[in-house]
Formats: structure tokens, C-alpha cells, sequence
């Protein structure tokens, strides 16, 4: 439970930086080989480097890890032997500068219980038209009537879609998306990426319901594989 309340407090953190803070990267790479734990090593195949605007499918079996590469990408997790992600220039990324550049959305969001437009903005000046259009762009502009939300009530699939509208509000640089899918109709999914893709917002999904018609709107794709 407190490990899930760090977590929970990391996220909101750092989706907070982001409304101040700015970092210019430019083409990522990820090695071959990244090590986790002393039982866990992922080997990583296809397109290792991508830039701020790519969209790149993350697949592979269940249990591989592919959620542990995520949050090494955050900055959330470090591998065990340390930062492994490099800049355009071959030096390495430093957790507290992955953590200004990405945003981790996790399958089950932090939503604190109060007033939706505080949620989605952390307090930042964006206009009530932007955020309702960005509730209608997510298929949730009923929230927008009720205001105050209970967590209680709210179901999974709008705590994600709630997420999702917060990270493209906060103009995070790039959304890393931990099946921010699992909960939400096929049709909405398919909805949300195209409107990702629209805006050049760059992302890296997790997703296990990715179809033909889906994997279009990628541009880049990586396999994860454990070795044991």
C-alpha cells in the first residue's frame, strides 16, 4: 500500500512539472539488453530510437516486462545498472530529466475525489472551451455537467480517459501509456489515438487490443522479450 501511494504521489508530481518545466530532447535510444532485476533482463528488438513525435507500439507476451520498460522511460524505475536511456548524442538520461520529458499513465490512474476541471489542470489557466473539448475528443463530456467527482462512483475506463485528457492538457512532451485501453470500448480507443495522432502528441502504448486497422497509427514498434 505505501509503495502504491509513493507511486501514486510521483505521478501526480510529475505531471505537475510539466506545466512549468521544460526538456528539449531529441532522438531517443534504448539498448538491447536492459537489466531490471537479478531475475529479470529484457531484451528489446525493432526500433530502438524514436523521436518526440513518434508513435510506438510496445508488444509482447504477458509478464515480460513491458510495464517495468515504461517506467524506466518515466524515470520511475532505474535499472540495475543505472540510466540506460541515451539522448541524440550518445550521453545518458538522467532519471529527474526523463521524469520533465515523459509522462507514465498507468492502467489504474490517480483521481482524487473534488472538482474535475482541478483534476485535469492541477490549477493551470486553460480555458473551460479547451476542456470541453478535450472531454468530448475522450467521449466524457457528461462529466463536465456533474463537476465534482467521486471516486467511488467513477468507473476505471473514465479514470483512464480522465488521465489521458490531463496528460495532452498539461502538454506533456511525450505520453507513455500503460493500457490506458483495458477499460475503454474499442471504438473510443480507436477514437483517442486517432486524436493523438492529429495533435503530434508522441506516444509509447502498452496495448494488447491493438488491431490491423489500429497498428496504422503507429510508426514504430517494439518487441520485449525476458530473459531469465
Amino acid at each position: 500500500m505505501l509503495k502504491k501511494n509513493i507511486e501514486n504521489i510521483q505521478e501526480l508530481g510529475d505531471q505537475k512539472s510539466l506545466i512549468t518545466d521544460e526538456v528539449n530532447l531529441g532522438i531517443v535510444t534504448l539498448p538491447k539488453k536492459i537489466y531490471i532485476f537479478d531475475n529479470l533482463t529484457l531484451e528489446l528488438s525493432g526500433d530502438l530510437s524514436f523521436g518526440m513525435e513518434d508513435r510506438v507500439l510496445i508488444f509482447g507476451d504477458s509478464g515480460t516486462g513491458k510495464t517495468q520498460l515504461l517506467k524506466i522511460l518515466s524515470g520511475l524505475n532505474i535499472s540495475k545498472h543505472g540510466e540506460v536511456v541515451l539522448d541524440s548524442d550518445g550521453t545518458i538520461i538522467e532519471a529527474c530529466r526523463l521524469r520533465k520529458q515523459f509522462l507514465y499513465i498507468p492502467q489504474n490512474p490517480y483521481i482524487f475525489s473534488g472538482n474535475l476541471k482541478d483534476n485535469l489542470t492541477f490549477g493551470k489557466n486553460i480555458s473551460d472551451d479547451i476542456i470541453i473539448d478535450m472531454l468530448i475528443r475522450m467521449n466524457m463530456q457528461y462529466l463536465w455537467d456533474e463537476q465534482n467527482l467521486n471516486i467511488f462512483n467513477i468507473s476505471g475506463g473514465e479514470k483512464q480517459r480522465v488521465a489521458l485528457a490531463r496528460g495532452v492538457l498539461l502538454s506533456s512532451k511525450f505520453l507513455l501509456l500503460d493500457e490506458v485501453n483495458s477499460m475503454i470500448d474499442e471504438q473510443t480507443t480507436r477514437d483517442i489515438r486517432g486524436y493523438l495522432s492529429q495533435r503530434n502528441v508522441g506516444f509509447i502504448e502498452v496495448a494488447h487490443k491493438a488491431s490491423k486497422e489500429d497498428k496504422i497509427l503507429y510508426n514504430k514498434f517494439i518487441k520485449v522479450e525476458r530473459i531469465v
